[in-house]
């Protein structure tokens, strides 16, 4: 979920300006200050903790004592901290570090909940620094228009105060239809090729799989039975896949790992199979018995 993370004690939103730290000792990596002003600077994704894969899956609840990194949606850089002087106090050093999203263990927050169960707006919660066990801090009056772009200095110290609470007030957050951020299917998609492969094979295999019996009766209609029978085991065929595909794409924020991609495919193909071939014996039975009689009514055939 793309979220906006409020500094309790001044109201200040967690952002990450375009400019990188300038003081001396400083790293030299994208500034993360606290700012008075809702933009798109403002907001982070939540995701799983370094080498977990991108994001918790869609709706997963983020539970106390949890390790989490928050991607800047901005510039896909992770908010991050390390052994380095802040601009003004000197504390620890917080920044926003890596590439598309991918940094390094300096990335991972642990969750700790004022009231420990599940994360929700509006609740009190702490970020504690995993490898350097120092919480997510911010104080009111420390501001420098070069060394931290104007904004309020945000550090990280050993957890102690107040200036260590942040919450996401549901006042500040995204709409609910933008702070859930899904793949989108590409537009040339399996579903696209598989609707070229099935006129394909409407027309030719499965013409070939039909074609003993068909030429055994030797009837016009019979033949346009399992021509139209065809027809619609291919559109279910293409219906099922489609929604297949869709909820496939739609189940995570990004992909999980690979075997438990392997998992679902083997899972779902052999349901996906059994279906098929049950829906085919069905709808043969169908064109035999109802359709095929149907159509030599209305050709007139009162005979084979």
């Amino acid at each position: 979920m793309q979220i906006r993370l409020k500094h309790f004690a001044t109201s200040m939103l967690l952002s990450s300006p375009s400019q990188s730290y300038c003081h001396p000792g400083s790293s030299g990596q994208q500034m993360v200050v606290g700012s008075a002003h809702k933009n798109t600077e403002t907001v982070w994704l939540v995701k799983g903790k370094h080498g977990s894969g991108d994001s918790y899956p869609a709706g997963e609840a983020v539970k106390h004592g949890d390790l989490i990194r928050l991607e800047h949606i901005s510039s896909r850089k992770n908010l991050h901290s390390h052994n380095a002087p802040s601009p003004l106090t000197k504390q620890q050093e917080v920044t926003a570090f890596g590439a598309v999203g991918t940094g390094d263990e300096n990335d991972d927050w642990q969750l700790d909940l004022e009231n420990p169960g599940d994360w929700r707006l509006g609740s009190q919660i702490r970020l504690i620094h995993k490898n350097t066990i120092k919480a997510l801090h911010s104080h009111a009056g420390y501001t420098h228009p070069i060394f931290t772009a104007g904004g309020q200095e945000v550090t990280a110290i050993p957890k102690g105060d107040s200036n260590d609470l942040w919450l996401c007030d549901p006042d500040d957050q995204l709409p609910a239809a933008k702070r859930f951020t899904l793949p989108k299917i590409p537009n040339i998609s399996w579903v696209s090729l598989l609707g070229i492969a099935g006129s394909v094979a409407s027309i030719t295999g499965w013409t070939l799989l039909t074609l003993k019996e068909i030429l055994a009766k030797q009837v016009f209609a019979d033949s346009l039975a399992f021509v139209f029978s065809s027809a619609i085991t291919l559109g279910l065929l293409m219906i099922v896949t489609s929604l297949l595909l869709s909820y496939y794409h739609r189940l995570t924020f990004n992909p999980r790992s690979g075997l438990w991609r392997t998992g679902f495919w083997l899972v779902s193909g052999t349901l996906y199979v059994l279906v098929f071939l049950a829906s085919w014996r069905v709808i043969a039975l169908v064109a035999l018995n109802f359709l095929s009689p149907f159509l030599k009514w209305i050709f007139g055939i009162t005979h084979d």
